[in-house]
């Protein structure tokens, strides 16, 4: 059996400045330009941020990949990727998602098998397969994602609050580098 390296979520509440993976606050970093929300204009609050690394999550020239979402009008977030060289958030710039409680993200690496068993009655091991995690095997096959499109992480809603309609956040990267979120 083929098994995928995963590093799962593990989550410590508060921001001790132990790591730069979190969920809440305000980014660590600048993007180039803060996302909006289209049909009014208005930025989108930030909601986490995960730090590429050459074993966990390798982008060429991206620092790291950073999620942001509307407040008010759906549960749609936005993936940006963040260039090498980016600026400190040392003016403590971008808008806090009122609704998002403050983590800190810690890593715990796993080999998931290549593909989750086809049951409804899974087992607690299976069941982690469904965790938030950078890699590994995705919630849903990669037969459901885009062609053209890789597989980088997925999030859960808990237990920061996140509003994805009761579902997982799928972030993916196409063959330009260009990031999708989509809901499953």
């Amino acid at each position: 059996m083929t098994l995928k390296p995963a590093w799962y979520m593990n989550f410590a509440e508060g921001h001790s400045g132990n790591t730069l993976d979190k969920i809440g606050g305000l980014p660590s970093h600048i993007p180039d330009a803060f996302p909006r929300y289209e049909p009014t204009d208005e930025e989108l609050a930030f909601i986490a941020q995960i730090y590429c690394t050459t074993e966990r999550l390798a982008i060429p020239g991206t620092l790291c990949i950073q999620l942001y979402q509307e407040i008010d009008y759906g549960p749609l977030p936005v993936a940006i990727r963040v260039p090498v060289g980016a600026k400190e958030n040392t003016d403590q710039l971008g808008l806090i998602h009122p609704r998002i409680r403050k983590y800190e993200i810690h890593w715990e690496q796993e080999d998931d098998p290549e593909t989750i068993p086809d049951d409804w009655e899974l087992t607690e091991k299976e069941r982690r397969l469904m965790q938030s995690k950078v890699g590994g095997t995705p919630h849903y096959t990669d037969d459901d994602l885009e062609i053209g499109h890789r597989y980088l992480f997925q999030m859960r809603e808990d237990p920061a609050g996140f509003n994805f309609a009761g579902r997982h956040a799928i972030v993916t990267i196409d063959a330009d580098g260009l990031l999708d979120v989509r809901l499953q």
